[in-house]
C-alpha cells in the first residue's frame, strides 16, 4: 500500500471516529451543545445537539471533494506531462491527501471539544488545537517544498 493511499485510509477512519464517538457518547449529551467559538475560544452560539453531526459530513464532503481533485487534477488544470510535471502531480497529490488528513483531525478534534464542553458545562475551547494545526499546515508545506527541490 503506497503512501497516499494509507492518508485517504486514514482520512476516512478519522472521519468515521467522529461518527464513532458521537454513537457512543450521544446518551450523555445535553439537549444544547456549544456551536460556535469567538476569537477567545468560548461559546457564543448553542444549537441542538443534532448539529453536532455536522463536523463529520463536512469531513466526509470534505474528503470526497479532495480525492476527487487529486484524482482528476490534470483536467482540472491540463498541461503537458514531462518528468517535471508529473512529479509536481505526484507531489501535490500527496500533499492533498495530507492537508485533508490534518483537516479531518480538526474537524474531529471539534467534535471531540464540543462534547467534553457538552459534558463538563464548560463554555471554552482548550488552546491547543489551532495552533498544533498551524504547525501541522506549515510543516506539509514545507514537506511539499522540500520533496519538490530535493528528490
Amino acid at each position: 500500500m503506497n503512501y497516499t493511499k494509507i492518508l485517504w485510509t486514514l482520512a476516512i477512519i478519522i472521519t468515521l471516529l467522529g461518527f464513532g464517538m458521537i454513537a457512543v457518547h450521544w446518551s450523555q449529551l445535553p439537549e444544547q451543545v456549544p456551536m460556535h467559538f469567538n476569537l477567545q475560544g468560548k461559546a457564543d452560539r448553542w444549537g441542538d445537539r443534532s448539529e453536532i453531526f455536522i463536523l463529520p459530513i463536512i469531513n466526509i464532503f470534505l474528503c470526497g471533494l479532495m480525492y476527487w481533485i487529486s484524482k482528476n487534477a490534470m483536467t482540472i488544470n491540463p498541461h503537458k506531462l514531462g518528468a517535471k510535471n508529473e512529479r509536481q502531480l505526484q507531489l501535490s497529490r500527496i500533499m492533498i491527501a495530507e492537508m485533508t488528513v490534518l483537516c479531518t483531525i480538526l474537524f474531529t478534534a471539534g467534535v471531540y471539544e464540543i462534547m467534553v464542553l457538552s459534558v463538563t458545562g464548560d463554555t471554552r475551547l482548550s488552546g491547543l488545537i489551532l495552533p498544533l494545526l498551524g504547525v501541522g499546515f506549515l510543516v506539509i508545506y514545507g514537506l511539499y517544498f522540500y520533496r519538490l527541490k530535493w528528490k
